[in-house]
């Protein structure tokens, strides 16, 4: 009898060693994809943690020598690798992750890399549409189109995302929330400012806001700018 309790005991301490040392219980899909001219190849698993949190991780590997290695790209309850994703290179550094018919006019979104470094990798969010952007060189502009967020579907619109410097240094937790009822008319312009120590997000259009502490609404009509491009 001691010897199968023992067993028993065992076999429960095998399964809670594999639990808690891998946190993840299921690989749940693979998005694979090369640029045109094959100098980038990414690679994203998107697995699901014992508390049903979709973790996407990403890999890029640059004329076969690693670039950048199981970072994560999305976390969230919901799924982000599905069978019909639709994700296609608009520059040989840009991979966009969109689901918008092509015949709608996007909004447009203007990336400025202002500082004197290279990003080594930068995602940009717009509600519908991700953007991983590779290599982003200093002193560049890079024009991004996306799934336009208008104001039949909600009220607010949001740009936002995270990124690392090739020095190894990163850049998030930034973003900018818009208020769009009965202001948008297709499309809409948004230009996001990376600089030493932050990143700026306007918009031409629209005046953002930001919530506070307490919950309650802050405008900032500064993060307004007719000039955004």
């Amino acid at each position: 009898m001691k010897k199968a309790v023992t067993i028993i005991l065992i076999i429960i301490g095998a399964i809670a060693i594999f639990y808690f040392a891998d946190p993840f219980h299921d690989s749940l899909a693979e998005l694979s994809t090369i640029s045109p001219n094959k100098t980038y190849k990414v690679n994203m698993q998107e697995r699901v943690t014992l508390d049903v949190e979709h973790v996407v991780y990403f890999n890029v590997v640059k004329t076969e020598r690693p670039l950048i290695e199981h970072e994560i790209f999305y976390s969230d309850s919901s799924q982000f690798i599905y069978p019909d994703l639709k994700y296609s290179w608009a520059a040989e550094n840009v991979l966009c992750l969109n689901d918008f018919d092509s015949s709608i006019k996007p909004d447009e979104i203007s990336v400025i890399n202002q500082t004197d470094k290279v990003i080594r990798y930068l995602k940009i969010d717009a509600t519908s549409s991700s953007f991983l952007l590779l290599e982003v060189q200093p002193q560049t502009t890079t024009r991004l189109l996306a799934r336009p967020q208008t104001d039949r579907r909600a009220d607010i619109s949001w740009i936002g995302g995270f990124g690392k410097f090739d020095d190894g240094s990163e850049f998030a937790n930034w973003g900018r929330n818009f208020q769009i009822r009965g202001k948008y008319s297709a499309p809409a312009h948004y230009c996001v400012f990376i600089r030493d120590g932050e990143v700026v997000v306007q918009s031409r259009e629209f005046e953002g806001f930001r919530i506070d502490s307490s919950g309650k609404i802050v405008e900032m009509p500064e993060a307004k700018n007719e000039a955004c491009q």
